[in-house]
């Protein structure tokens, strides 16, 4: 039995298009530095969203506690403040408030 997968593999590359070396290089470190936190970023996402997802499953930590990672407005056990999704998005413009447009962050927990 053989498989057929194709692994697709697609690279970007950005050109800037600035004639002074300087701004250049200013513009081309910003763009690792984003590179960098979004890459950090979703590894936070993923950890968090896991955790809420696991943290159900854990038999120990369940006995005589009723406490549930829901929102409280829809379920009363619940100890959440706000969605899911709310939740990550809040947590990363905590961390990354100010180091990164939040439409960028936006868009990686929606993604996520």
């Amino acid at each position: 039995m053989e498989n057929n997968t194709i692994i697709l593999t697609r690279k970007i590359q950005i050109y800037i298009d600035c004639d002074d070396k300087k701004k250049r290089a200013t513009y081309y470190d910003r763009l690792f530095d984003w590179q960098n936190i979004i890459f950090r970023a979703s590894n936070i996402v993923l950890s968090h969203q896991f955790l809420q997802d696991s943290l159900k499953d854990l038999i120990y930590l369940t006995t005589e506690v009723k406490v549930k990672l829901v929102d409280r407005n829809t379920d009363e056990e619940g100890i959440l403040n706000t969605s899911r999704m709310n939740t990550t998005y809040r947590l990363l413009s905590a961390y990354f408030k100010g180091e990164i447009p939040t439409d960028i962050l936006s868009t990686l927990n929606t993604t996520l």
